[in-house]
């Protein structure tokens, strides 16, 4: 879950991945190509990234023990959907997630991983090259989710590959201003700007208590500097 950094507020760790499956849905124009599979099993991977977690958890970002984190990502991976193209974009999200700052736990998780990965593209003929293009956008999704549900400033980029034949990608960069909005740019959005919203629950009484708070977000190009 996450603490909001300027208000009595939590946000549901499903509410931070519904939001990246809402930017993934909005994905692709001229310029930034879909994925060259399901876009509809696409955006159900990215939504469930974070599975593990349940629809209401209680695990503070930032406060939980490594062990604690690594069993919900092995909660994660041992979950299965029937729709196995959305599987996979799940399970390269849990590899890369697990795969920074190695320890020998983390070694063993992101080995499993890679073993179920290439299994499971092996068994159901998929084209392994797609998903792991793909999973540029959902990095991208996550990582703009991820910052927007902590309510506080924040820019960063992503490198993102345009399309199935760009090989060294380009940087996304986006602006999130603690209150609901975020911008980017250069723009990979098939809309002119995208207003949807999660749900978080006030802090007081949580997770006994649901107080839900209506959050809007809106997405939108990155104003040009003057």
């Amino acid at each position: 879950m996450f603490k909001s950094k300027r208000r009595n507020l939590i946000i549901p760790q499903a509410e931070h991945a519904r939001l990246s499956g809402i930017i993934a849905n909005a994905w692709g124009n001229a310029d930034f190509e879909r994925p060259r599979f399901s876009f509809e099993s696409f955006v159900k991977g990215v939504t469930f990234h974070d599975r593990g977690y349940g629809r209401i958890d209680n695990y503070p970002l930032g406060e939980m023990s490594e062990d604690v984190w690594l069993e919900i990502h092995e909660r994660s991976a041992r979950e299965e959907f029937d729709d196995k193209e959305a599987e996979l974009v799940v399970q390269l999200q849990l590899k890369r997630l697990v795969a920074y700052n190695l320890t020998p736990e983390r070694t063993k998780y992101v080995a499993e991983r890679d073993a179920f990965i290439s299994k499971l593209a092996k068994d159901n003929a998929l084209n392994i090259d797609n998903f792991l293009w793909a999973d540029n956008i959902t990095h991208f999704c996550d990582n703009v989710s991820f910052d927007f549900c902590f309510e506080q400033q924040k820019s960063a980029s992503v490198i993102v590959k345009q399309s199935n034949d760009d090989e060294t990608g380009i940087a996304v960069n986006y602006i999130v201003d603690g209150k609901g909005s975020i911008e980017i740019s250069p723009w990979p959005l098939n809309c002119k700007e995208l207003n949807s919203f999660i749900l978080g629950y006030s802090a007081s009484g949580y997770p006994q208590k649901l107080e839900p708070v209506y959050i809007p977000v809106a997405v939108r190009r990155q104003a040009a500097a003057h």
